[in-house]
């Protein structure tokens, strides 16, 4: 399991809730061991999923959570990324195709925990994804990018971020691309190729559509996160200017390495769009 970088120490409240997440991933879902359940989630858990027409309506509670995990039984998992930040946890996973006739699936999960350490809620953001290892891809990869040299702090990196979102990207910004992208950019999205002169082209062409009249490119930020070098933002928006789904409504967690200088310098993301439904409701917990 890996976390943010650069951390300067974890407290006990942070100890214990990645031994949590660790039990969850490791014990619960992927080999369907539901005694566990109750030492770490909540009676009156929740589980709340992208509103798009596929999805479907989960039984809402801690027993029917248990009997979900019983019906599939096991859920093979890899976490690759972990972001701890107050109550919320943002975890970056690969769920392998564990049938024939199904994809891998590609997912964010988001929970808050309650003051007791128990798990109460759950978003999630889930993408169907093929085999990018036979096109040479690895969307979990890291770049071994060097870590920082400065303590980072949470609530500036959100701030950051945050900013990036609504003063670049809503707007099409294009020039202030070179002050939020570090020009070595990594991109972990094989449908984004190009690095930071992807960046550049994608924002110039929402500034083309904005100064045409064209539809807007609204950004609506749920929850955000950060440790480490870290950001995790769970947001809808409406697709533009990417080598697909042109226009569909979309619920994403994009995950950004931001470097001492407040440059996105690495990327990855889970993409669900409101026209692609899931093959199947195991990893929708």
């Amino acid at each position: 399991m890996t976390t943010g970088t650069d951390r300067t120490g974890t407290d006990r409240t942070g100890t214990d809730r990645t031994a949590a997440l660790q039990a969850l991933y490791g014990e619960v879902l992927a080999r369907g061991r539901t005694e566990g359940i109750a030492a770490l989630i909540a009676p009156a858990y929740r589980s709340h999923l992208p509103t798009f027409t596929p999805t479907p309506e989960l039984l809402q509670g801690r027993e029917a959570l248990s009997r979900r995990v019983l019906a599939q039984q096991a859920l093979p998992n890899a976490v690759r990324r972990l972001v701890l930040d107050g109550e919320l946890a943002f975890v970056h996973v690969h769920y392998p195709g564990w049938r024939a006739d199904i994809d891998p699936v590609s997912g964010v999960d988001i929970f808050r925990f309650e003051p007791s350490g128990l798990i109460a809620e759950h978003w999630c953001v889930r993408q169907p994804i093929p085999d990018d290892l036979s096109r040479g891809v690895d969307r979990y990869a890291d770049a071994g990018l060097p870590a920082g040299r400065r303590r980072r702090d949470p609530a500036a990196l959100r701030e950051r971020v945050r900013a990036m979102l609504e003063q670049m990207w809503a707007k099409g910004a294009v020039e202030l691309v070179p002050q939020f992208y570090a020009e070595h950019y990594v991109q972990h999205n094989p449908d984004m190729p190009g690095g930071y002169t992807r960046i550049l082209e994608v924002a110039a062409s929402i500034r083309e559509q904005l100064t045409r009249g064209g539809r807007p490119f609204p950004i609506q930020v749920h929850r955000i996160g950060a440790q480490g070098d870290l950001v995790f933002v769970h947001l809808s928006i409406l697709m533009t200017g990417i080598n697909r789904n042109e226009g569909s409504r979309s619920t994403n967690v994009d995950i950004f390495r931001v470097d001492d200088d407040g440059r996105m310098v690495e990327h990855w993301d889970v993409l669900q769009m409101a026209d692609e439904p899931l093959q199947d409701g195991s990893t929708l917990f």
